[in-house]
C-alpha cells in the first residue's frame, strides 16, 4: 500500500511514520508543502492519501493556510479521482470539510468487498483511528495485488493503474488468478481478453476490459449507454463491471464475454479466407439496425474526413508528407450515406468463436458518420493495422490496383474477405465516388499513425485522388 503525507507539522509526521512502520508492506512518501505535493501527484499512483490543509506553498515558505490546503484538493480530484483522501485537522471540522465529506462516495476501490468512503476527516489527536484504518486497507491491498496475472510469457505493456484495475476486477468476480491476453489499445489505453479463474483454476468468468484514461473509458461508456446497450446480444459485449476509483486518472471497463471467442478476425483470415467472409456476412448482419437507418445527403470529402480526422492533424499530415497537390480533393463533392457505426471497425475488435459467429468489441468511436467506413476500415486494417502484420504480404500485393477490384483480386489469397468488405461497403456506401472518399479519408488517416511504409500509403492515396478525379 502506497501512502502520500502532504503535512507540514515534522514533529507529527514522524510519529505517524513510525507508527506506519509496523504495518504491513505500507510504503510512506511526505511531502510538506504544496508545490512539492503537487509535482508527487502529477508523477506517481497513491493508494491512500493523508492531507493537513493548512500548508505552505513551497518549502520553507512561512504562508500556512488552508486556502494551500485546499488546492491541493482540488489538485488530487483532478489529478487522482477516487483516490482515498483522509485529512487531518486540529479543530472541529469547518464548513468547507463538512461539505466535502458530505459529497464523499464509497465503493469496493481495491476488490476485497470493502466499501471505502473517498473522503473522511481525523482529528490529529485521533491518529490511532487512522493507523487502524489504514492497517484494514493494507490487508485487503495485499490480497488484490497478490492476484498473478498470467500472460503466457508475452509482455502486456500495463502500467501500474492497469495493473490494478485488472487484479481488482478479479477479486469483484470471485477469482484468484486470471488469463490476459492484448487485444489492442493505443494512446494510452489496452484492450484485453481477460479470462478469470479461482483457486482451482477453473474459469470464473470471460471479459473484454478496456483500461485507459479516463477521459477516453468515460467517452466509450458513454457511447454504450447511447447506442450499445439495447442492442443484440451476443453481437455485442455488454458491461458488467467498471471502475473510476483509485486508480489515479485512469479508469477501467470490462464487458461479458462468451466462451470460446479465442480468435480475432485477423487470426481466422489467415486460417481460412472463405470462413472469415462468412464472419463478415455475421457483423453485417449485426450492424443492420443501424446501417438500415442511414440517410442520403451530399457533401464534401471535407465533412467525410472530419468525422475520423481533425483540421489539425489533416493539416499537419498535408505539411509532413508534402501533399499540397491534394488538397483539391477536400472541396469534392459527394452523395453518400450516413449512420451510427462502429467507427474503429478493425481486425483485431472482432473476436470469432469455433462456430464463426463474430462478437464486436471497443465502443470508443461509436457514433454518427458515413456508413461505409465500417466495411472499408475492416478491409483496409489488414493493411494498416500493426496486428495484420502477417497479412501484409497478400494485401499489398498488387496495391497499384486497388481501386480496380477485378485486377486486385485476380491473384490474391484473401480474396472472398475483400469481396466480402466491398460488396458491404459499396450496398452501404451511397455511390461509387462515396465508396472512394471514404476510402481516401481513411487511408489519409493512416499518415497519422504510420504503421507501414509512408510511400506505400501515399501511393495508395494518390490512386485514389486520381479515380475520384476521373468522376469530377
Amino acid at each position: 500500500m502506497k501512502i502520500l503525507i502532504i503535512e507540514d507539522d515534522l514533529i507529527f509526521v514522524e510519529g505517524l511514520v513510525a507508527l506506519l512502520s509496523d504495518v504491513h508492506r505500507v510504503t510512506v512518501e511526505v511531502h510538506s508543502d504544496v508545490e512539492s505535493a503537487q509535482a508527487a501527484l502529477r508523477a506517481k499512483m497513491f493508494d491512500l492519501i493523508i492531507l493537513d490543509l493548512k500548508l505552505p506553498s513551497t518549502k520553507g515558505a512561512l504562508d500556512a493556510k488552508a486556502e494551500h490546503g485546499h488546492a491541493v484538493f482540488d489538485v488530487i480530484m483532478s489529478l487522482a479521482p477516487g483516490t482515498p483522501v483522509r485529512i487531518l485537522t486540529s479543530s472541529e471540522p469547518d464548513a468547507f470539510l463538512r461539505r466535502l465529506v458530505g459529497k464523499a462516495d464509497q465503493s469496493d476501490v481495491w476488490g476485497g468487498g470493502l466499501k471505502v468512503s473517498t473522503v473522511e476527516y481525523y482529528v490529529k489527536d485521533e491518529a490511532t483511528d487512522l493507523i487502524e484504518e489504514i492497517k484494514m486497507h493494507a490487508a485487503v491491498i495485499e490480497q488484490t495485488d497478490r492476484i498473478d496475472i498470467n500472460s503466457r510469457g508475452v509482455e502486456l505493456g500495463l502500467n501500474q493503474q492497469q495493473c490494478r484495475a485488472l487484479r481488482s476486477f478479479v477479486r469483484k468476480s470471485g477469482g484468484a488468478s486470471c488469463e490476459a491476453r492484448r487485444l489492442g489499445g493505443l494512446s494510452g489505453s489496452v484492450v484485453l481478453k481477460v479470462i478469470v479463474n479461482d483457486e482451482k483454476g477453473r474459469k470464473v468468468a470471460a471479459s473484454v476490459a478496456k483500461i485507459g484514461l479516463r477521459e477516453k473509458v468515460s467517452k466509450e461508456l458513454a457511447a454504450y449507454d447511447r447506442h450499445v446497450r439495447n442492442m443484440k446480444i451476443g453481437a455485442f459485449a455488454h458491461v458488467v463491471a467498471q471502475q473510476e476509483q483509485g486508480l489515479q486518472n485512469s479508469s477501467s471497463v470490462f464487458y461479458q464475454l462468451a466462451d470460446g471467442f479465442d480468435r480475432t478476425f485477423f487470426d481466422v483470415v489467415l486460417e481460412s479466407p472463405k470462413d472469415a467472409a462468412r464472419v463478415i456476412e455475421g457483423i453485417r448482419c449485426a450492424l443492420e439496425v443501424w446501417s438500415d437507418a442511414r440517410e442520403q445527403r451530399i457533401c464534401t470529402v471535407k465533412d467525410v474526413r472530419r468525422t475520423i480526422l481533425d483540421d489539425q492533424a489533416y493539416e499537419s499530415i498535408i505539411s509532413d508528407y508534402g501533399l499540397e497537390g491534394l488538397r483539391w480533393v477536400e472541396e469534392a463533392e459527394v452523395s453518400v450515406a450516413s449512420s451510427c457505426l462502429h467507427g474503429d471497425l478493425h481486425g483485431s475488435n472482432v473476436l470469432v468463436d469455433a462456430a464463426l459467429t463474430p462478437v464486436v468489441i471497443d465502443y470508443g468511436d461509436v457514433g454518427r458518420g458515413f456508413t461505409c467506413i465500417d466495411p472499408i476500415t475492416l478491409e483496409l486494417s489488414m493493411i494498416f493495422h500493426p496486428d495484420a502484420v502477417r497479412l501484409r504480404d497478400a494485401m499489398q500485393g498488387g496495391l497499384e490496383h486497388w481501386v480496380d477490384r477485378d485486377e486486385y483480386t485476380s491473384k490474391n489469397a484473401v480474396k472472398p474477405v475483400i469481396d466480402a468488405c466491398r460488396n458491404w461497403a459499396y450496398d452501404v456506401a451511397g455511390g461509387d465516388k462515396a465508396f472512394l472518399a471514404a476510402a481516401y479519408c481513411f487511408t489519409l488517416r493512416q499518415l497519422k499513425f504510420n504503421t507501414v511504409d509512408s510511400e506505400l500509403t501515399m501511393s495508395l492515396l494518390r490512386l485514389l485522388a486520381a479515380r475520384l478525379d476521373s468522376k469530377r
